[in-house]
């Protein structure tokens, strides 16, 4: 049996890659904004460099969400990889990724800072995490998404060992600490649970069998909210695991975030994902009648 670990006195919101609606996803300025509008946790996803530095993007490829293309020292660099064309992160130093700047991959948000903000690293991630942690006095978590680990181990590079330098850094390892990883690789979880004692979440599209080995789920929003949804979240209580439900957006076609919000809260969701973090508090406030 798990202690369902609940550092809030209210589900969580989840800055899903910061406040990523208003502002260029996975930039320090992006999760700073989320944590100023009242966001409990930040999301960042994790790749790594080509010399084993882990950074704050979600694709394998630049071209979504920077401006490599405007860089002509590495037009040499894009080449196909499978079906798609694209420069590749695993192929960049981190100096070289320092050189590049974040864009908005969504056509219809705001795009007047593209351009303006780095690319992070982790590191300086957890910097800003530390630094808002003590400023505000609010036990602010991390939430990183280790992505594509078995892409990276067959490049001979290791996530968990880019993770663990990172968190040593800040004495952050073991179930105390202010870290939940989140992994679709399970293999790779019980490596993090095994090495580092962090909590873990499963990641998975539609409704997983519950998994004693993990801490919680991150289930997509449309499995939760189904006819199973509610047995599936009970039953995690049950084994003392969190569910969390991903992802919530103001400008998804049709969608109303509000109402949705208020249904996985009424679920019993302990936490939500959201690129807007404020209509998710607002959400919250009025779901707990506060």
């Amino acid at each position: 049996m798990h202690s369902r670990w609940q550092p809030f006195e209210h589900p969580w919101v989840i800055a899903h890659r910061g406040a990523s609606g208003l502002l260029p996803e996975h930039t320090l300025p992006g999760y700073a904004l989320a944590i100023e509008q009242g966001a409990d946790v930040i999301e960042p996803d994790l790749v790594l460099s080509a010399d084993g530095v882990l950074h704050a993007r979600h694709d394998l490829g630049l071209a979504r969400s920077t401006n490599v293309a405007a860089h002509p020292q590495f037009a040499g660099r894009r080449r196909r990889d499978g079906d798609h064309k694209d420069w590749w992160i695993a192929e960049f130093s981190a100096d070289e990724l320092g050189a590049l700047r974040a864009i908005q991959p969504h056509a219809k948000r705001p795009r007047e800072r593209d351009g303006e903000f780095a690319i992070p690293s982790f590191a300086s991630v957890l910097r800003l995490l530390e630094q808002e942690r003590r400023r505000r006095n609010k036990p602010l978590v991390v939430y990183p998404e280790l992505k594509h680990p078995s892409y990276f181990a067959e490049r001979g590079l290791s996530m968990l060992r880019a993770l663990s330098a990172d968190l040593a850094r800040h004495g952050w390892t073991g179930s105390s600490a202010p870290v939940w990883i989140q992994c679709f690789e399970l293999p790779t979880l019980l490596a993090v649970k095994r090495e580092l004692g962090l909590r873990t979440t499963l990641l998975s599209v539609q409704l997983p069998e519950l998994c004693a080995d993990v801490d919680g789920y991150g289930i997509s929003k449309s499995a939760l909210m189904s006819p199973d949804g509610a047995a599936f979240i009970a039953a995690a209580h049950r084994s003392g695991q969190v569910v969390h439900a991903w992802t919530f957006r103001d400008d998804d076609v049709g969608a109303d975030p509000y109402a949705e919000a208020m249904a996985a809260f009424a679920a019993g969701c302990d936490g939500l994902f959201g690129d807007f973090p404020a209509t998710l508090l607002r959400a919250r406030k009025h779901w707990s009648g506060l």
